[in-house]
């Protein structure tokens, strides 16, 4: 009985799949004309924004990290991805008998990719502070001794690591190739990071061209820059420690449920077989997501901003 319904939902989602109908998008349209938009809504409307729900929010943010690392192009293996971890986590739902827990499985399998890619943000933006701290530094203090901030980024290129050297490769093209201008180069290239110490030090190396005498700011940023990822680090370490606790509990919880059935052969039936058994185990996978997620908003990096006091 249950492959049956297993093939019937496969048959299904892939014809969804090759069709391009997105189901949950379908039933919204059909009851949309029921209900009366709210003021948010309409405001959206008006804003050409659409008001997106939990799914489609995770799918949004998976693909800005992806833009953010510079993956963009891997959008669709990630769908792709989730799709197939979706549809194996309803078929063992459905093999067990249990569609309560084929439903939570299914979701889980959605969106375990989506979580993965977001977690990756977290090191990107560690790695980025880290090589922006190093490139400062060594681009600053050649600046200092040579007074030339051209020279001094072409002879410590190579020492500069991706993702922050291909900045410094595009101030070395635009000066090399399409205006000399010092400060109109760093204008141009300010804007490819989001970060407070970035356009501090661009905004500062302008002034030094402009006057030479106020070279001495610029180790101060660098200075700076330096305390500000001692604290981000620190800061890290402790937003990391609840998806560290989360992953220890989960594997706890997982792995008592082979042992527990194991030592006792009554369990896996009362388990696998019965209303009681069955829900508690879609409780487990519920609760499993849930942790997962908290887990992940919580570890999301936090950055420095400069707060305006108004």
């Amino acid at each position: 009985m249950a492959i049956p319904i297993f093939m019937a939902v496969a048959v299904s989602v892939g014809l969804f799949l090759l069709l391009g109908v997105n189901p949950a998008r379908m039933v919204k349209h059909l009851f949309a004309r029921h209900r009366r938009p709210t003021f948010k809504e309409h405001l959206l409307a008006i804003q050409g924004l659409q008001k997106q729900n939990f799914i489609e929010k995770q799918f949004a943010r998976t693909n800005a990290v992806l833009q953010m690392t510079g993956r963009g192009e891997q959008a669709g293996k990630y769908m792709r991805l989730s799709i197939l971890l979706a549809v194996v986590g309803a078929g063992v739902g459905i093999l067990l008998i249990n569609p309560l827990l084929a439903i939570i499985l299914a979701l889980l399998g959605l969106l375990i990719p989506q979580f993965a890619v977001q977690m990756t943000a977290f090191h990107y933006q560690k790695e980025s502070r880290e090589e922006l701290f190093t490139a400062l530094s060594i681009v600053t203090s050649s600046y200092e001794r040579v007074g030339n901030l051209t020279w001094a980024v072409e002879e410590n290129i190579e020492h500069i690591h991706p993702p922050i050297e291909a900045i410094f490769s595009e101030f070395l093209r635009q000066c090399r190739v399409v205006d000399p201008s010092v400060p109109r180069a760093l204008s141009r290239v300010r804007g490819m990071l989001d970060n407070e110490i970035w356009h501090e030090w661009c905004a500062a190396m302008q002034l030094c061209v402009a006057n030479p005498s106020e070279r001495r700011i610029l180790r101060g940023i660098v200075e700076k820059c330096g305390r500000q990822n001692r604290v981000q680090n620190e800061l890290d370490a402790l937003l990391s420690r609840p998806f560290q606790e989360m992953l220890i509990v989960m594997a706890i919880s997982l792995v008592n449920i082979p042992v527990v059935c194991f030592m006792f052969g009554d369990f896996t039936t009362v388990l696998f077989q019965t209303i009681q058994g069955k829900c508690g185990l879609a409780v487990m996978a519920a609760a499993v997501l849930f942790a997962v997620y908290k887990a992940v908003h919580a570890a999301r990096p936090v950055e420095y901003r400069k707060v305006a006091k108004g």
